[in-house]
């Protein structure tokens, strides 16, 4: 790569170009690029890695703001490019941060794997014509080939970034940038507010790489006293939320809900809340009532009471309603049962984010063998999901035995060995989102009695948490 002013150019594996450019600008109202300085530059050169870091300062009449910045090289093949800032004056911005630059001729037509704030992953491509609108939107993640046995993936934090294709100004470059045009601009920055970005850019081996679905972990049918203490703990496995079952039918489901709210703070995760409703009555009303608010949830998922899967008259009802109340929350309907019932259902997707199903591995067969197997097989439930519906496929949950019984192998390195096929399978498939297990006890991933006891399961959602790419 080159430093250059304070920025990277041509970034290359081998002799490929992956990123044309990363830097950052202040644009104001106008849209004209801020001029700016730099001091106090420091440079570390080692033989597998390196250390920039320096100040800049924007400066004229009606815009002032200091920056620090730190480039770090690790020997890993990964950078670290980190802005904070901090404005002297209040002033109006159109855009403000960072700019990634990449280049046509190694892009165009290359798949993409676009990671969107919710955890949710969407296929799509660099665009071969040019793109009158953004191709990607809600971006935290981005993932695509390099070369034939490599991938790059680039890693957002601070604000939401969205790509624009820059060939409809001539320029020779797609450019991922934040703020999404589509929010109101300008904007005022106040004296004193900081101002903290940061994009990583890595490789990787595999031309097949895929992230990291949303992995989930449900509530716990039986829960002690040491329950919640035993969340905190699994808090620290990155879960990336917590689904809880509510029974609109029973009396006591505003306490189930209270409830699920608190164990979700212990575990430090949004609620995926499977909202169980009657085809009939008013009890739906009283849930718009006492729901809670859009930030304690991810996920709605509606499942048809007394129904093998959701109709689209139930849905055709409810979804509006929940729309206007649950604003920026996923919104999908499906089975509590297995695949089949869906795959023999015409639900209409048109108004939902996820299409979700279940799955037992135990319906024909129960032996280690079998069970083994059969794991390799969920993946096409996705694919044909995929297919038919054409939107986010979410599985909800996943259990080693039928809900209502448990399985002796819960505890045992064969659980953890049939949950790392199983999540291989959907994770190849594109699955968006998946729902594990329960928390603790027999059918979870640890018990806490007298004292946390992780079973070896547990180890494997530490370990795919911590390869995610949004980790």
């Amino acid at each position: 790569m080159i430093y250059e002013n304070g920025f990277l150019r041509h970034i290359t594996a081998g002799k490929t170009e992956v990123i044309q450019m990363i830097y950052f600008a202040i644009r104001d109202t106008e849209w004209n690029t801020i001029p700016s300085t730099i001091t106090k530059e420091e440079i570390t050169k080692k033989e597998d890695s390196f250390h920039i870091t320096y100040h800049r300062l924007f400066n004229t009449d009606a815009i002032q703001m200091q920056w620090r910045v730190q480039i770090r090289g690790e020997e890993n093949s990964t950078i670290h490019f980190e802005i904070t800032g901090v404005a002297l004056n209040d002033f109006q911005k159109n855009r403000i941060g960072i700019c990634v630059l990449h280049p046509i001729k190694e892009c165009t037509g290359n798949k993409v794997l676009v990671i969107h704030g919710d955890g949710t992953a969407e296929e799509s491509i660099f665009p071969v014509d040019i793109s009158p609108h953004q191709p990607f939107k809600n971006i935290v993640a981005l993932q695509w080939n390099v070369i034939e046995d490599s991938f790059a993936i680039l890693r957002f934090k601070g604000d939401i970034f969205e790509t624009e294709d820059q060939r409809n100004w001539t320029d020779n470059s797609y450019k991922t940038y934040s703020t999404p045009l589509d929010l109101p601009f300008p904007t005022w920055i106040r004296k004193g507010e900081e101002v903290h970005q940061g994009v990583d850019c890595s490789l990787g081996v595999g031309r097949n790489a895929m992230p990291i679905p949303a992995i989930g972990i449900g509530r716990s049918a039986i829960r002690n006293d040491n329950y919640k203490a035993g969340l905190t703990i699994l808090s620290t496995i990155g879960f990336s939320h917590y689904r809880v079952d509510l029974n609109l039918q029973d009396p006591e489901w505003q306490t189930t809900l209270a409830e699920g709210l608190e164990e979700a703070q212990c575990l430090k995760a949004p609620l995926e809340l499977a909202l169980h409703i009657p085809a009939t009555g008013t009890v739906f009303q009283e849930f718009l009532q006492y729901a809670p608010a859009p930030r304690q949830l991810k996920s709605i998922l509606l499942l048809e009471q007394d129904s093998p899967c959701i109709s689209n008259q139930l849905l055709e009802k409810v979804v509006p309603l929940l729309r206007r109340q649950f604003p920026g929350v996923l919104i999908g309907g499906g089975t509590d049962s297995h695949f089949a019932e869906l795959n023999r259902s015409e639900v209409i997707t048109d108004d939902l984010d996820f299409v979700s199903y279940a799955i037992h591995p135990q319906v024909h067969a129960s032996d280690d063998a079998s069970l083994m197997e059969n794991a390799a097989a969920q993946g096409y439930t996705v694919n044909t999901g995929k297919h038919k519906y054409a939107t986010r496929i979410h599985v909800s949950p996943v259990t080693l035995q039928a809900r209502n019984s448990s399985d002796a192998r819960q505890q045992t390195e064969f659980a953890a060995a049939w949950t790392a096929v199983s999540l291989q399978s959907l994770m190849e498939a594109g699955v968006s989102s998946v729902t594990y297990f329960e928390a603790l006890g027999v059918k979870g991933v640890a018990s806490y009695n007298k004292e946390f006891i992780p079973f070896p399961v547990l180890r494997i959602f530490s370990d795919f948490t911590q390869l995610s790419h949004l980790k």
